[in-house]
């Protein structure tokens, strides 16, 4: 040991164990050695643990009585609890393990697998509230969506409407589910999204954007969206599909954009292009003054009389030119105005004389919002005009005349290029003129000069197509001596002057 060091050891001796203290002096450097007889602390130290453990137990005892009280207060709902929901809990797999956590658990882990499960239901059920219905005013809708997991960051949302051509297979219903995945899929991998089907062939969106306009990199997304969701629908499943905008509005106010595009999908036919992937259909078209086209009308029924195919294709190219694919009148007068020119082209060959029951039963008129775009639409009226005039024609060639028509019929055909009149008609078939004049007419439907007057015209109207020619010329060509006689009865019979037709032909 160094000098002034303390060190203390259990020693065992030969009479018994001992504390030994050892000190070494610092003066003399003596070492002192103090044996104390290790009984004396031991005894003690026993007596002390056995009061410790004593102390120890009541503790513990006191603690597991407060403890089993506790645990039974709060464990008593939760037992019954497990007893009402044994009886709805239907465990996947016999565990063997039935006690009341495991009841709870299983509970749990149900309703949570529900919720996940009914969240697209849920979504599907806010979408066509917010589509068919305006909501409460005091209704958190963006709330509801946070709670199916869809958050939406801005306060602008733009309406989509898909909507499947109803020529498409019918049979095949599981088509709407497979279409309505394929756009919600497209869409959502450049929008934050929420749809729903609102029928068998109508798929409604609502597209969250940054602010109420469309941007430009949206607005391409968005087409571009569109034109691959049509190609593949047609692709794979042979359907068409319509995509329509009805613009950006507040999410209580999806309603109102909804509306707009329900109307324009009624009159697509007015609307889109073949070109375009979407019709955006805002509501805003200009407010011009509708003027019906009356001069169409008897354009129209000349060509179909005289069977002149170019003409009336002419005539319809310009009419949709000039009213449709300008998009500047609102589509129920465009309708209107069909409707209505289609009607007047076949009641004039009913005062023509034609019995058009035939014809009535090819052409419809009250189904123009089935065709996809206006180019389908224009496509049917060349069909329709064509009907006319294949009907007109095979009607000519069935209908056989009196010897006297037929005869006055070939003059004033052959000698419509000189000054005739319908006493020279007449004198050549052997009978007076007003007995000619009323059997022609109940014969044609028409007075022999009103005839006469209509042949000349529409050999006119071939004359004009060469610009080489002038109208004194074409006038002397068609039977009139004086130009201002042949510029008169063409104003008459076509609603416009000879000059004007040549323009619009040219």
């Amino acid at each position: 040991m160094e000098q002034g060091g303390l060190r203390t050891e259990v020693v065992t001796l030969t009479n018994g164990r001992y504390f030994v203290t050892a000190h070494k002096d610092q003066a003399h450097g003596w070492t002192l050695l103090q044996l104390t007889p290790y009984s004396v602390y031991s005894t003690q130290m026993k007596a002390n643990i056995g009061h410790a453990l004593i102390v120890l137990l009541i503790v513990l005892l006191v603690g597991l009585g407060v403890s089993y009280l506790f645990a039974f207060i709060l464990y008593d709902p939760w037992r019954k609890m497990a007893e009402r929901l044994r009886e709805f809990v239907i465990r996947p797999f016999d565990t063997g393990k039935s006690d009341a956590y495991n009841i709870v658990d299983d509970a749990i882990g149900h309703l949570i697998t529900t919720v996940r499960q009914n969240e697209p239901i849920i979504r599907d059920h806010l979408v066509q509230e917010l589509l068919l219905h305006r909501p409460p005013e005091d209704h958190d809708v963006l709330k509801r969506f946070a709670q199916t997991g869809l958050l939406f960051e801005h306060s602008h949302f733009l309406v989509l409407l898909i909507v499947a051509d109803e020529r498409s297979p019918e049979d095949e219903q599981v088509n709407s589910v497979y279409l309505y995945s394929l756009a919600e899929d497209l869409l959502r991998s450049h929008f934050s999204v929420a749809g729903t089907i609102l029928d068998r062939s109508k798929f409604g969106f609502i597209l969250n954007l940054s602010s109420s306009e469309l941007q430009p990199i949206e607005q391409e997304y968005l087409e571009k969206c569109c034109l691959q969701m049509r190609n593949e629908a047609q692709d794979r499943w042979s359907v068409w599909l319509h995509a329509v905008s009805g613009g950006i509005r507040s999410l209580e106010n999806v309603h109102e954009a909804y509306e707009l595009a329900q109307r324009a999908i009624t009159y697509k036919a007015f609307l889109a292009s073949p070109q375009s992937n979407i019709m955006y259909a805002d509501g805003d078209w200009e407010e011009l003054k509708f003027d019906y086209p009356v001069s169409y009308q008897k354009l129209f029924l000349n060509t179909i009389l005289a069977r002149d195919r170019q003409a009336a294709d002419e005539l319809v190219s310009q009419l949709f030119e000039k009213y449709i694919h300008q998009n500047r009148y609102s589509q129920p007068k465009l309708q209107q105005m069909i409707v209505m020119l289609m009607s007047h082209m076949l009641g004039s060959l009913v005062q023509e004389g034609y019995d058009i029951g035939e014809l009535m039963d090819e052409i419809s008129l009250l189904n123009l919002q089935k065709y996809r775009d206006s180019s389908e639409l224009q496509a049917y009226i060349h069909s329709t005009v064509g009907l006319m005039m294949d009907y007109v024609h095979e009607v000519r060639n069935e209908r056989s005349y009196p010897p006297y028509i037929r005869e006055a019929l070939l003059y004033m055909e052959q000698h419509y290029g000189h000054n005739i009149s319908i006493s020279d008609v007449a004198e050549v078939v052997g009978i007076s003129s007003g007995h000619l004049g009323r059997i022609f007419k109940a014969e044609t439907g028409k007075p022999p000069l009103e005839y006469l007057t209509e042949y000349r015209l529409e050999q006119g109207k071939k004359l004009l197509k060469d610009d080489s020619r002038s109208l004194q010329n074409i006038s002397e060509a068609i039977g009139y001596n004086d130009v201002h006689t042949f510029i008169r009865y063409f104003k008459k019979y076509e609603g416009i002057t000879p000059g004007e037709y040549r323009k619009k032909i040219m």
